[in-house]
């Protein structure tokens, strides 16, 4: 194990985290551009620096309920398989240290933030790649959509 620093934020009623070192920019929340269709967790597109960025609602990816609209709502820029995104996610406010379970297999992981009586936090690596692969980059004909948490494999 090793020790990271986590952006927390909530997914339904319980708390995620996301490695900082995987966040390339945390921003508040804007209007977002037309989405081109497709799966419905994208939510459409930030013109972030000049270039469409593709946003995903994290909340509605993981729940079918759509982000709130919270002073707390966030987009976290990311890089999956050499694509940028936002996950738009709400309630990240705040920080934590945690013990970190072993890496695993590379790419971007979300960890559910665990914590025992006494407040201290630990992670618990839930695998995000492959479903925000069904969302973010084309599928080979005829393998289907990505659609919810029985994707995460």
């Amino acid at each position: 194990m090793s020790r990271g620093m986590l952006i927390a934020f909530s997914l339904g009623s319980e708390r995620y985290g996301m490695e900082c070192r995987a966040v390339a920019a945390v921003l508040p929340m804007a209007r977002l551009g037309p989405s081109p269709g497709g799966h419905p967790a994208f939510a459409g597109t930030l013109d972030h620096h000049g270039s469409a960025l593709p946003v995903v609602d994290l909340e509605r990816l993981m729940t079918g309920r759509p982000c709130a609209d919270h002073l707390s709502t966030r987009i976290l820029v990311v890089e999956r398989a050499g694509v940028r995104a936002g996950l738009m996610v709400e309630r990240a406010d705040e920080t934590c240290l945690v013990d970190l379970p072993a890496a695993g297999t590379p790419g971007l992981r979300v960890f559910k933030v665990l914590r025992d009586e006494r407040g201290a936090a630990a992670a618990a690596a839930v695998p995000l790649g492959r479903l925000l692969d069904g969302v973010l980059l084309p599928r080979a004909p005829g393998a289907g959509p990505a659609h919810g948490p029985s994707d995460l494999q």
